[in-house]
């Protein structure tokens, strides 16, 4: 339901720890589902950018 609102988690909005520009967005995503704070609401659609975004690397969209 958050991310359906567009509300970014605050822990994603972090600025002091970044990802390597060589990283794949699938592991970001998996990461912030393996913490257990994305919303039971919010796992179907992280699954689903997981698959349909995951190739796309970190340097191509920061």
């Amino acid at each position: 339901m958050l991310l359906a609102a567009g509300v970014v988690p605050a822990d994603l909005a972090r600025t002091d720890v970044e990802p390597k520009p060589n990283e794949k967005l699938r592991f970001i995503i998996g990461a912030w589902m393996n913490t257990g704070q994305p919303a039971k609401s919010d796992m179907e659609i992280l699954r689903l950018l997981q698959i349909e975004l995951g190739k796309v690397l970190i340097a191509n969209i920061i």
